[in-house]
């Protein structure tokens, strides 16, 4: 996998993130998901900067842009 597809599955998930008012465990099952998704993408790639994909993932506001999902810039 490539820095787009990393890039590209951070915005997915970001954009599926429970917002404040959700119950704790649609916040504990994002995290779970994306714990999950990160070790798919460390095991893919020795360069993968976990820390940094979660990060993005809990951070990144995104947008329909182009009719694809994007991160705003």
């Amino acid at each position: 996998m490539s820095k787009k597809h990393f890039v590209a599955l951070a915005v997915a998930l970001a954009a599926t993130r429970p917002g404040p008012t959700a119950v704790e465990a649609a916040d504990v099952a994002w995290t779970c998901a994306v714990q999950a998704v990160a070790d798919v993408c460390a095991a893919s790639s020795p360069r993968f900067d976990r820390a940094r994909f979660i990060e993005a993932c809990e951070t990144w506001d995104t947008e329909i842009r182009d009719g694809e999902l994007k991160r705003k810039r």
